[in-house]
């Protein structure tokens, strides 16, 4: 049996990103919740920034908030590194991303 490993990052302070995506979707975060299979609270948790966002969670997330996963990693990223669009690796990272 072969095992897959999933790549997971952890992104810190990065609940704005997931709560503007929620309001420019219109839902509530019990909606975005329910959709995510994940308990109110704990989407709480993470747009106040008290638990760090994963890859694995905004792969949940992304359906119920109409945006790909490579976008709201895009965005973390973009979030927690200001100057990442403007390196020379984070211009080649964000095309790669996108192109998925």
């Amino acid at each position: 049996m072969e095992t897959r490993l999933t790549p997971v990052m952890k992104f810190e302070g990065c609940g704005a990103v997931i709560r503007d995506a929620r309001i420019a979707v219109e839902k509530s975060l019990r909606q975005v919740a329910e959709e995510a299979g994940c308990n109110p609270s704990y989407l709480s948790k993470l747009e106040n920034n008290l638990l760090a966002l994963s890859t694995e969670v905004l792969q949940q997330l992304s359906k119920p908030l109409s945006v790909k996963t490579n976008e709201l990693v895009l965005r973390c990223l973009k979030f927690s590194f200001p100057s990442f669009s403007s390196t020379p690796s984070g211009k080649v990272f964000e095309q790669i991303l996108m192109s998925e």
